[in-house]
């Protein structure tokens, strides 16, 4: 963690933001209010040089490792549930990673979580700017920005930082939003149309979690065309968008004979997940982590409501219909952040384009936002700063991150290993598989469904382990269930798997153990059927 780098990336963004809501300094024209591709390009510098503060940190959380390693695996063969099955995320989450271990072999952890900056939450800034600025010219959108990079820059937990699965939905969920804006101002074009009814059946394809949100936002946008702006030919393109889209999708799972697998393990898991329900205190945990990294948009949102809901042009009929949208949106995502009973931190991405959209339409229809509104604006970003930088400093001095734990193993792997080799993995061990440049040996980025999940389901992955191990013949198995792993237990151990166990034993031989890890390689032999 570099506190120069974060800190000089935060005040940098704030500066910016604020001096940009001057048309004038001094008697000379502001460049950052005359020149919006200088004023985005001086945002984004000052949000890639905060972000590249945790470019050294390792890895923030597992699921950084499970990208990498699945990304790897898919580039490899890009069969989604049947060469890699990336668990809770669809395929789509994993092209980032598989790109970028493509152009660098070994990509660290770092540079993805920059991919992901620039690939998305940078894309997200520039997409609601350019429609702010359609429709409400340079000081109104300059205003109405302001919340939306300081929320990306200001985020401070590791959760909210990380290369999470998140990312891509709150590109998604972006595309859609300024969708609606262009609708109500009759700004959008049909092949944006398209464009977003091809992001919702992609949604899904990305993350499960987040298929009845964008469902949602689409089937508003066409509510909208149909019903509002009696635009049919419009709202034509965007259906042939969502539906050509799944049919695209369904024909090439369907290629590879992919698509038992993918309701097995995407579908019937997925509702299956959804299951779990948490204890007081990670909900707790979830709520003070989100109204923390969410700040700079609720303290937005609570001004606008104060200062401009009173004057927003309520006679105009279609100006509530709007609202009324934006809160289902946002309603809708609460639903889907919710639902699954698993309240990691980092569901709360999924937060930050409804409650923006929120913002962004009640500013945008308030007669009092304009340049009277800027010393409140100023106040609440320098507010923001102080409030940051005193987290921060707490925050940070117990910054610690992901490391693998057996060195000896993975060193022993470096050695004898090639890249062009597989490692199933019994436990949470994808950054094993990640730092010693393997390919997976077996379809899953960890064992958790297998030994958590009774009955049928569960028999399906145990199932399916075993035949990837039969089919792949992996050099390398690596067992971590040892209780003083992440995610084991006694319970969780292989030798309570006897199917499974047996086959290992029988074929493949110890060459590293210690107390909590164990290491085979195949035998050499074949492997009978």
């Amino acid at each position: 963690m570099n506190f120069t780098l974060y800190y000089i990336g935060a005040v940098g963004l704030c500066l910016v933001s604020g001096i940009a809501l001057f048309k004038k300094t001094g008697n000379k024209e502001n460049p950052l209010f005359v020149s919006n591709a200088l004023y985005l390009t001086a945002l984004c510098i000052f949000l890639v040089i905060n972000k590249l503060s945790f470019f050294g940190s390792g890895m923030l959380n597992i699921d950084e490792s499970v990208m990498l390693s699945a990304g790897r695996t898919f580039g490899h063969d890009p069969r989604a549930w049947v060469s890699v099955d990336p668990s809770t995320s669809g395929p789509f989450n994993l092209l980032p990673a598989a790109l970028l271990l493509k152009a660098f072999d070994h990509a660290s952890y770092g540079e993805l979580r920059l991919v992901y900056v620039l690939l998305f939450q940078i894309p997200v800034l520039i997409m609601f700017f350019q429609i702010l600025f359609k429709v409400a010219g340079p000081l109104k959108a300059r205003l109405i920005i302001i919340p939306l990079p300081l929320c990306f820059a200001l985020f401070f937990y590791y959760d909210h930082i990380h290369a999470s699965s998140e990312h891509l939905p709150l590109l998604f969920t972006a595309i859609c939003a300024t969708s609606v804006i262009a609708i109500a101002y009759d700004a959008i074009r049909r092949w944006r149309l398209a464009f977003t009814g091809a992001v919702g059946a992609v949604g899904p394809f990305a993350k499960l979690q987040v298929g009845p949100l964008l469902f949602l936002m689409c089937l508003i946008c066409f509510a909208l065309l149909v019903l509002e702006k009696r635009k049919w030919k419009d709202a034509a393109w965007l259906a042939a968008g969502f539906v050509v889209t799944n049919l695209i999708l369904f024909l090439i799972i369907t290629s590879y004979q992919g698509l038992y697998d993918f309701f097995q393990s995407y579908i019937r898991s997925g509702l299956r997940y959804t299951t779990t329900h948490y204890s007081h205190p990670e909900i707790k945990k979830f709520v003070d982590y989100n109204f923390t990294g969410l700040l700079p948009l609720l303290l937005f949102v609570l001004f606008i409501m104060i200062w401009g809901a009173r004057n927003i042009e309520h006679t105009h009929k279609h100006n509530n219909l709007y609202l009324e949208a934006f809160l289902s949106v946002l309603l809708a995502a609460v639903y889907c952040v919710i639902k699954p009973g698993r309240f990691f931190p980092h569901y709360g991405l999924l937060l930050v384009v409804p409650v923006y959209s929120c913002f962004v339409w009640v500013a945008l229809n308030s007669q009092r936002l304009n340049s009277s509104v800027i010393p409140y604006f100023l106040t609440g970003i320098f507010a923001l700063l102080l409030i940051n930088i005193n987290k921060t400093s707490k925050a940070f001095i117990g910054w610690s991150y992901y490391q693998v734990s057996n060195k000896e193993i993975l060193d022993f792997l470096i050695a004898y290993g090639k890249p062009s080799d597989r490692m199933a993995v019994w436990g949470w061990g994808s950054q094993y598989i990640h730092e010693a440049r393997l390919l997976m040996g077996t379809r899953d980025v960890h064992f958790d469904f297998q030994t958590s999940y009774l009955g049928p389901i569960g028999d399906y992955y145990k199932d399916r382990f075993l035949i990837d191990l039969k089919q792949n013949r992996p050099k390398w198995l690596l067992d971590i269930s040892s209780t003083k792993e992440f995610g084991g237990s006694e319970k969780s151990r292989l030798e309570n798997f006897y199917p499974i166990h047996a086959f290992v034993c029988k074929n493949y031989e110890i060459v590293y153990s210690n107390s909590t890890a164990t290491l085979y390689r195949y035998r050499l032999k074949e492997i009978p059927n």
